[in-house]
């Protein structure tokens, strides 16, 4: 730390701000202190991370800011997840935040480059102007959902990679799976030539891990791969922060799951009969299992299309979207019980389907004693039409 004061300034201490602070659970507080630490070389590692919150305010040395200028690089659709979040927790601190997105041109934070100290973009937008940030001293690069990185040959990583930023914090709720080589590619991005070279990397830790793993593996190998494998971690371990949703189980209520049966409608009800009628679904009934599995699968999902709603299979043109000849067929012939005014584009959404009727009385009620609340509907079908 103290090679880190060139200048010779008076040591001060570093503290969040109380505002701030009391906000924190106690993993985000260590979560704090390992950034910090890391940014300011204080792990045994030569690499950095950042809390932005307090070094682009104050440091250690003479209280001058460690951080004057920071690029956060994210998906598009967290770009202005991103901004929000500033404006919730530092909105009182005279910290300006610009995000180039289309009515936001990057021209505006190049002609004012000591007004906004943080400068949010998405991995899209950024290779697109890249060339024009070139020439901008950025003390700190953060790479949300980093994990689309790990190929470390293509143009997004490489481009970044060229940014020169001394400081970089990889985030990503995406688990590296077991290929050492994207794992490597991480690393060396974010602290570059801690493992060595890639070739050094593989013939030190990735061949001896890959041939321990093997079925025929000798204990000579096995052993060999451990001994490599907690060599690796131990090595980077030091600036990776991992977290498990158990951290924060205590502060999740408890899980309530209900299984809510709901009656079809009459047009449902008709639809389904006819169809359990039709050829195709009486062959898969049967006890002859020589029918095609293919047939199988088609009545068992147009069967599903209609419990969620009948717009799904007495719609025309829904049904002639679908590319597979036989289940075409099968919503064809379900088709047939429906009366002679039936009009889809008439017909009311909620009304037409046992589920969104029950779906609908729910989020009623939901909205209207926890307003606050958000809801999250997962569905293997998004649109009736």
């Amino acid at each position: 730390m103290w090679d880190n004061n060139k200048k010779n300034l008076p040591v001060t201490d570093v503290v969040v701000e109380d505002s701030l602070a009391r906000c924190l659970r106690p993993h985000q507080r260590e979560g704090v202190v390992f950034l910090y630490e890391c940014i300011m070389q204080m792990r045994a590692f030569d690499g950095c991370g950042a809390i932005l919150a307090t070094l682009l305010r104050q440091g250690p040395y003479g209280g001058q800011p460690c951080l004057r200028k920071i690029i956060i690089v994210t998906p598009s659709s967290l770009v202005k997840n991103w901004v929000k979040e500033f404006k919730k927790w530092l909105q009182n601190r005279n910290l300006r935040v610009y995000h180039v997105d289309q009515n936001n041109k990057i021209d505006v934070f190049l002609n004012q480059p000591s007004t906004y100290p943080v400068l949010i973009l998405s991995y899209e937008m950024y290779m697109r102007i890249s060339n024009s940030l070139a020439g901008i001293n950025f003390d700190l690069l953060i790479c949300d959902e980093a994990h689309r990185l790990k190929n470390a040959n293509i143009k997004t990583t490489e481009s970044l990679h060229n940014l020169g930023t001394l400081r970089r914090i990889l985030l990503t709720g995406t688990p590296v799976q077991n290929d050492l080589q994207e794992f490597f590619a991480l690393v060396d991005f974010c602290n570059p030539g801690i493992l060595g070279k890639s070739s050094s990397f593989r013939r030190i830790y990735e061949e001896p891990i890959l041939r321990s793993q093997l079925p025929g593996a000798t204990e000579e190998e096995k052993e060999l791969g451990q001994a490599r494998a907690n060599e690796l971690m131990q090595a980077t371990s030091p600036f990776i922060l991992r977290r498990t949703q158990d951290v924060i189980q205590s502060y999740l209520p408890g899980k309530v799951e209900c299984v809510v049966f709901c009656r079809p409608q009459p047009l449902q009800l008709a639809l389904y009969q006819n169809m359990l009628k039709t050829n195709m679904v009486r062959a898969c009934l049967s006890s002859y299992l020589s029918t095609d599995a293919n047939c199988h699968l088609a009545c068992i999902l147009a069967l599903r299309k209609l419990c969620n709603h009948p717009l799904l299979v007495a719609s025309q043109e829904f049904a002639d979207k679908d590319d597979d000849a036989g289940l075409a067929a099968l919503h064809a012939e379900a088709r047939r019980v429906l009366p002679p005014e039936f009009n889809p584009m008439t017909m009311d959404l909620e009304s037409g389907s046992g589920k969104l009727m029950v779906l609908a009385a729910m989020l009623h009620s939901l909205w209207t004693s926890l307003p606050r609340e958000r809801i999250v509907l997962v569905s293997n079908f998004t649109k009736v039409t």
